[in-house]
């Protein structure tokens, strides 16, 4: 059988959540409160084998899952880009780190009255050392290349195939 990246993910996604729950299951039920005079206790439901068993299940199934994954994104190329998508995933965060850069710099005013100095008792000014139209403009270039790269992982998740049989 033969699921697509993005199916993977959503399938480790769930493991992850049965793994909670089965911890958080298994915090509420490994233990007992009674009474000092109670003979009869409530009959408990949780057995440490099986839990255990079902745990260690579960995370093989997750180390199975995002061991397949890591192969997929290490030798699988992004349609359209010379790069895998592990390194389409690094450049993304790098382009996101340079939108923050653009959008400090393209909000900026070109020159802005400030107060007094401390220092002396001239009016202070700030002015942008640098084209602030041309920051505007590289902002807009690189929220489209943001999203061409994005759509482009996203295809190539949806479209490789990987065999998980």
């Amino acid at each position: 059988m033969k699921k697509c990246n993005t199916e993977l993910m959503k399938d480790l996604k769930a493991i992850k959540e049965l793994i909670v729950s089965a911890i958080e299951w298994e915090q509420r039920n490994s233990t007992m409160t009674y009474g000092e005079g109670d003979r009869e206790t409530i009959p408990n439901e949780y057995d440490y084998a099986r839990s255990t068993q079902e745990l260690a299940s579960l995370q093989q199934q997750e180390r199975t899952i995002k061991a397949r994954l890591a192969v997929s994104n290490a030798t699988t190329k992004v349609n359209g880009y010379d790069m895998t998508i592990a390194e389409a995933l690094v450049y993304l965060a790098q382009l996101s780190q340079n939108k923050d850069r653009l959008v400090r710099l393209a909000n900026r005013e070109k020159l802005v009255r400030g107060s007094t100095s401390r220092y002396s008792s001239n009016t202070e000014y700030t002015k942008a050392c640098y084209d602030i139209a041309k920051a505007k403009e590289d902002l807009a270039k690189l929220n489209q290349a943001i999203a061409n790269l994005q759509m482009a992982i996203d295809r190539t998740n949806l479209t490789n195939l990987i065999e998980i049989g």
